[in-house]
């Protein structure tokens, strides 16, 4: 019995070593295979020498629609400009009361000539 058993897997490991892949398959396998390398080596030089910038906007991309980008870009601007308006409002009235020496000191001066050149009458020029 054991040597029937020793006599089939000699003849399924000839067998074994005679049965291949279709060489049609295997060149059809390996030039996917080298073109799906090529791409993303191409992938990987293309984004390492993409800027900051456009590597965010490709991230901001992923997960934003480009409606909701066109939609959303005029409440951007507005939210933006009413940031940076009151942004540096608050910075002049933080340096109000900065005296000579300070880090907001140059703020205040900036301010006050500020002030000075859009005054029209003379007499408030010379308070």
């Amino acid at each position: 019995m054991s040597r029937d058993i020793a006599e089939q897997l000699s003849q399924l490991s000839s067998i074994t070593h005679q049965i291949g892949p279709d060489a049609s398959w295997v060149s059809d396998q390996r030039s996917t295979m080298i073109a799906r390398i090529q791409g993303t080596a191409d992938l990987s030089v293309s984004a390492s020498s993409a800027s900051i910038g456009e590597k965010i906007l490709s991230f901001f991309t992923l997960f934003v629609p480009k409606q909701f980008t066109f939609a959303a870009r005029p409440f951007m601007i507005v939210f933006l400009s009413f940031a940076v308006i009151l942004g540096s409002w608050g910075v002049r009235v933080a340096s109000a009361n900065s005296l000579p020496g300070e880090f907001l000191y140059s703020v205040k001066r900036a301010d006050e000539y500020a002030q000075i050149a859009l005054t029209t009458d003379t007499t408030k020029k010379v308070k």
